[in-house]
């Protein structure tokens, strides 16, 4: 080639290739294949030569929608991402992205999937804040199950066993409703929650009954039993008020009861009790 220059003449070999970019420089086995730029521009560039013609042709092609891809240090897409070795191997720990169902007081920032809590207040659930604590803080430990020998709270089980039961102590009942008091029961209906056990001798009970009917009635009126050894045996001790025809009644096993006449225009009725009792 006329004009041209053996690489190894050139001072500052550095930066390309000349075999790739240049491919019409005679390069010996033996001699470096790298030139800057600006020496490429000073020696061979501006000559009118078939080596400027064919250098704008090279550069020409290499621009960036024409660059090959190569087996190594290749470029970014979705698919090489997902299919790179290191990301497949770890797919059991990716996951979809993170939602919040019933918030409680937390949030969720769908782009950062940064979780958050604001700070309780009366209207707002969130995380107490220094002062909360120790406002609360040592106010009440945790309460124990109660057994025979402990105070604290009652097992499911224990309040099965001690809700509405009575057990033949002295002391006043709590006053209780019964709401679902109905007209015309000829055989005696169960009055729920109200019986008494062997361990009661006598029991003094007060029942106001209340009608919604045609004719709105109030009745007050008292009852006393005796436990006679494996039979009870009950009487009305008192009345005040209107006749409504709703009678207490008592079980041979201490099972309170009550029977009620057919009431005109019935609506509702309702009775509310309390009691003492005796022990054997």
């Amino acid at each position: 080639m006329a004009g041209s220059k053996k690489i190894s003449e050139l001072n500052n070999i550095t930066v390309i290739d000349v075999a790739d970019v240049l491919p019409i420089v005679d390069i010996s086995d033996t001699e470096t294949k790298y030139i800057t730029v600006q020496q490429l521009d000073d020696r061979y560039l501006n000559t009118g030569s078939d080596f400027e013609t064919a250098w704008d042709a090279r550069l020409a092609t290499k621009d960036s929608d024409n660059l090959t891809e190569g087996s190594t240090n290749q470029y970014y897409t979705e698919l090489k991402v997902t299919n790179h070795p290191q990301v497949s191997a770890n797919s059991a720990k990716r996951h979809d992205e993170l939602t919040i169902g019933v918030a409680n007081g937390l949030s969720l920032d769908p782009f950062t999937q940064i979780l958050n809590m604001d700070e309780a207040d009366s209207v707002t659930k969130g995380v107490l804040n220094p002062t909360d604590w120790n406002t609360f803080n040592g106010k009440q430990d945790v309460l124990p199950n109660a057994d025979t020998g402990t105070d604290g709270i009652l097992l499911a089980t224990d309040w099965n066993t001690f809700n509405n039961k009575l057990d033949g102590s002295p002391y006043d009942g709590l006053e209780t409703e019964f709401p679902s008091v109905l007209e015309n029961q000829a055989a005696p209906a169960v009055v729920t929650g109200l019986q008494f056990n062997a361990n009661a001798r006598a029991v003094m009970m007060m029942f106001s009954i209340e009608v919604d009917a045609t004719v709105n009635q109030w009745e007050y009126a008292t009852y006393i039993a005796i436990n006679k050894g494996g039979s009870w045996e009950m009487s009305q001790a008192s009345l005040v008020g209107d006749t409504t025809g709703i009678f207490i009644t008592i079980s041979g096993s201490g099972q309170v009861e009550y029977t009620s006449p057919p009431i005109t225009g019935f609506n509702s009725a309702k009775f509310k009790y309390r009691y003492f009792t005796l022990t054997v």
